[in-house]
């Protein structure tokens, strides 16, 4: 089940459908790939050999093919960053949007031997944890958080209205004890402190308190 606060939300907040969403998650890698390990990957697969001599002179497979792309194709300008990127020992962020769906295009746009260089790129960054995510997996994640998000509040609502309840419950009882107080010490705390021993006097005192006091 995909996380929707952490993986989906911001993505939808940054304007993403939820196919382009289901499109970044799938394609994303669980890490960013190193430029150390790129660069051995590269190297040792023959995709881009980098000349002992000649600095900055590279050839291999991935060039070659570089080189086959017209100038202005959205691949070309994806390989010469992938390849900048970790040449200049800079982190390529293929487990973040945009770049790992550029990725994702460019790998699967690539002759056959070179899809196998990806695939090991993408293995060293520790793959495609969501590799298998559709757009349904995203609507069903936020219908899920919402439903979550109803299902809490309506308890925290639940759990109010029971604190208010006992807590009415409380002020009642203590408004009953305050009255019955209120009135015992006008009709028989006098009587006590008077030491009053006509019964009929004590009668009524208690009479006075049943009539006076109303029990909510």
């Amino acid at each position: 089940m995909l996380d929707y606060i952490f993986q989906v939300k911001p993505l939808e907040d940054a304007g993403l459908s939820n196919q382009e969403i289901a499109e970044q998650l799938s394609s994303a890698t669980a890490l960013p790939m190193s430029p150390d390990q790129s660069k051995s990957i590269l190297q040792e697969t023959g995709a881009v050999i980098a000349d002992p001599v000649v600095v900055n002179q590279r050839s291999g497979s991935l060039i070659s093919h570089y080189q086959s792309l017209a100038d202005d194709s959205p691949s070309k300008l994806l390989i010469a960053w992938f390849i900048a990127s970790v040449y200049d020992g800079v982190p390529a962020r293929t487990d973040s949007y945009p770049k790992s769906v550029q990725f994702k295009q460019v790998e699967d746009s690539l002759p056959d031997a070179l899809k196998l260089v990806a695939g090991k790129l993408v293995a060293a960054a520790g793959g495609r944890p969501n590799a298998s995510v559709t757009e349904q997996d995203i609507i069903d994640s936020k219908a899920a958080w919402q439903q979550a998000e109803a299902d809490r509040i309506a308890q925290e609502q639940a759990l109010e209205q029971q604190r208010q309840a006992e807590q009415a419950e409380i002020e009642k009882l203590q408004k009953n004890e305050a009255d019955y107080w209120g009135l015992h010490n006008l009709h028989i705390a006098i009587l006590q402190d008077s030491k009053e021993t006509d019964r009929t006097v004590w009668r009524a005192g208690i009479q006075a308190i049943l009539d006076g006091w109303t029990v909510d």
